[in-house]
């Protein structure tokens, strides 16, 4: 029999199962094949005890080390891994598929290990960073991988499905990647987008243990289900790689279908808490209003939370209609509080509208959360003060949350990238670079600056920040 097994690895967040790989699951059980989903990240998490933190996400690029390098328990690591080699062999599956999060030694470790037992089973790994200016790259590499899967994955997984059970080579499929005899990468026709978001079939969360997954403190519960209402991004910021890696239009899908989701999901799993994995939730605001009047027309009690961005046309009155169709958390990427750098950056909004939604989200009784991004190249010592101070401004809608903080990255791919790769070149370290006085060690220097005034004025506890950055 041909299976196939779907393997989500650390790190990944532990608060809720993996959304790609069940919507990869779905499509290809709904075509009838044999797919099994294990998360491998979930398990190992639920095994640790003082290494839990590692799971936090100022931890992430922690898991791109080597694995001798890493600081949990390398024993039990080792143990853990041997075991789950011997759960694979006994599945026998015909192709195994990983997303791939932050953590290429840890997929290649594995492959390696399924390779030596049997060279013959198809390794294919997709999500965000399988792009081969990305991670992707090294896990070609390798050898190890048959291919990468760029972009959107349902239908590219579903063809590489009935090339595999039919013993045909996968090279020709459109929106792959992989190494020819050469030693050169290889990228195929990229994938048209789905257009129609409402024929991909609902994500199968139907193979993981929800008493596994956990809150952001640790504690359990309340455990939340991972839903999509749309893919891509409307905005173009210059260092984000989104419109890259998931291809131009924004699609947003059908608010009966997002509805008809959430009503499965609860009968299916007795669950009513569900998170949006979305860029922005707030892409589309009719049909974010629409689907808001049909849970709360039909009486539907759930919570929900979810990225978004920040508008000039979001009023209080949506805003308090999300409040009633269940919305209790947002997070928005704030960036900077200069209107220079939103402008460099290209966000489509200003300071005062800032402001403005921070006053709105707290009337409407929305707690919310910003992310910013430090040392931008369009970021003078005067435009880092504006941001302090429009934090100042806010201070206290924000009591209680805890910022994101990060320096600016320079990422192949991205606008800001070109823009400045000519003049200045890079080299792989995207967080290292220098134009003019913007430097590494300068960047570092203003989140100092800006994780004290946090401390000060809006949350004790400081921002989140990259490990690497812990001050």
């Amino acid at each position: 029999m041909f299976k196939t097994l779907l393997i989500n690895p650390p790190v990944w967040t532990y608060s809720t199962p993996p959304l790609s790989i069940s919507y990869l699951a779905a499509m290809g059980r709904k075509h009838g094949f044999d797919i099994s989903c294990i998360d491998l990240n979930i398990e190992l998490f639920s095994k640790m005890r003082r290494e839990k933190r590692y799971w936090l996400v100022e931890y992430e690029s922690y898991w791109g080390e080597p694995i001798y390098k890493l600081k949990i328990n390398n024993f039990f690591f080792k143990i853990f891994i041997n075991s789950f080699i011997k759960k694979i062999e006994k599945f026998k599956p015909k192709l195994i598929g990983f997303p791939l999060n932050s953590s290429p030694p840890i997929i290649l470790q594995i492959v390696k290990k399924i390779k030596e037992k049997n060279k013959d089973i198809k390794v294919i790994v997709g999500g965000t960073a399988a792009d081969p200016s990305s991670f992707g790259s090294s896990i070609l590499q390798s050898r190890l991988i048959d291919c990468l899967v760029l972009g959107e994955g349902e239908l590219t997984f579903l063809e590489i499905l009935h090339k595999t059970l039919n013993k045909k080579k996968i090279n020709e499929i459109k929106g792959i990647a992989y190494l020819n005899h050469k030693n050169q990468i290889v990228i195929t026709e990229r994938r048209e987008r789905i257009l129609n978001f409402d024929e991909i079939p609902f994500p199968d969360f139907s193979d993981y243990n929800f008493n596994s997954y956990m809150l952001e403190d640790f504690s359990k519960k309340s455990f939340k289900i991972p839903v999509q209402f749309s893919r891509g991004r409307i905005n173009n910021c210059d260092f984000c790689t989104t419109n890259h890696v998931w291809g131009k239009p924004y699609i947003c899908r059908s608010p009966e279908n997002m509805l008809d989701e959430i009503k499965s999901h609860i009968d299916n799993y007795k669950i009513n808490n569900f998170i949006f994995s979305d860029m922005a939730i707030n892409g589309d605001l009719i049909k974010l209003e629409k689907f808001c009047d049909l849970i709360i027309a039909n009486n539907i009690k759930i919570s929900w939370s979810g990225l978004a961005i920040i508008r000039k046309d979001m009023d209080n009155k949506l805003l308090n209609k999300m409040r009633l169709a269940g919305c209790c958390n947002l997070t928005f990427g704030m960036e900077s509080g200069s209107n220079n750098v939103l402008k460099a950056m290209g966000k489509g909004y200003s300071r005062e509208d800032i402001i403005r939604l921070s006053r709105d989200l707290a009337s409407s009784k929305i707690s919310f959360g910003f992310t910013i991004i430090v040392g931008h190249p369009a970021e003078k010592r005067e435009n880092f003060l504006e941001t302090l101070s429009c934090l100042f401004e806010i201070r206290d809608y924000l009591k209680g949350t805890t910022p994101g903080i990060t320096p600016c990255q320079i990422i192949p791919n991205t606008l800001l990238f070109k823009k400045y790769q000519n003049e200045y070149g890079f080299n792989n370290d995207t967080w290292k670079w220098k134009i003019g006085e913007n430097s590494f060690d300068e960047r570092i220097k203003r989140i100092k600056e800006i994780n004290r005034f946090i401390k000060e004025n809006i949350d004790s506890r400081g921002a989140r920040i990259p490990e690497r950055y812990k001050l």
